[in-house]
């Protein structure tokens, strides 16, 4: 089973990172307004700016997909890398993905979610703790290097903290909507994946070692080339 562009949704925190593929379709970064969907031309997707974070990404996604159904949405955007095997530029496909702050602090360091009574993380739709949706059914080969995320609303660039979180979690990279994508996607009962580009290495706040074009100049160039039919 093909799936057409136009049943698919693809929702990404800002226009930015879906400038070209805008201009492919002919449509201008500020008519795109955050939380309405745009249709455009037949045979080509549907978009949802959400605004970054998780907050943002749960209220938009789930307004959206409760009131009219999808083939499939695909979340894109940049992200910060923790695997050093991961170069600026690449472009992979989050398959494990997770709230990163969702947990306590105790004495002998933090204590993540599912280990909580209350946190509701060993059940549906968590694998203890993480989000891990089945990649759509009738897809072509998605040939893409599958990768482990966290999702955070704090970008981390303390040793300290960026020690604590690959210990905990052993990421490849780290976002700001991710989790709750995948979350509302899942709740939802909505085939998704979540396609993502390298703009930078986690750690210190050095903007002279980011490439944010280059990240979103190869994540468009994948999603027009790509077998979504977009």
């Amino acid at each position: 089973m093909d799936f057409d562009g136009s049943d698919v949704l693809i929702v990404a925190a800002t226009a930015a990172e879906v400038s070209p593929l805008l201009q492919r379709i002919g449509v201008k970064e500020n008519e795109v307004e955050v939380g309405n969907v745009v249709h455009v031309r037949d045979g080509v997707a549907s978009l949802l700016i959400t605004g970054p974070g998780v907050a943002a990404t749960t209220y938009h996604l789930t307004r959206v997909l409760t009131k009219g159904k999808y083939r499939m949405a695909l979340n894109v955007g940049i992200a910060g890398a923790y695997s050093q095997k991961l170069n600026i530029g690449d472009v992979v496909m989050v398959t494990k993905d997770r709230f990163a702050d969702l947990g306590a602090e105790a004495p002998e360091g933090f204590m993540t979610g599912e280990h909580l009574p209350f946190s509701g993380l060993g059940h549906h739709p968590y694998q203890q703790g993480w989000l891990s949706p089945e990649i759509p059914s009738g897809l072509p080969p998605i040939k893409l290097p599958k990768s482990t995320a966290i999702t955070s609303d704090t970008v981390h660039t303390l040793k300290e903290s960026i020690a604590s979180l690959t210990t905990l979690y052993n990421p490849d990279l780290e976002t700001m909507e991710g989790a709750a994508f995948f979350y509302v996607c899942m709740m939802t009962a909505t085939p998704c994946l979540q396609v993502r580009s390298v703009s930078n290495h986690v750690g210190p706040r050095t903007r002279s070692t980011w490439n944010i074009g280059l990240a979103i100049k190869t994540l468009n160039q994948y999603l027009i080339d790509s077998p979504f039919n977009l």
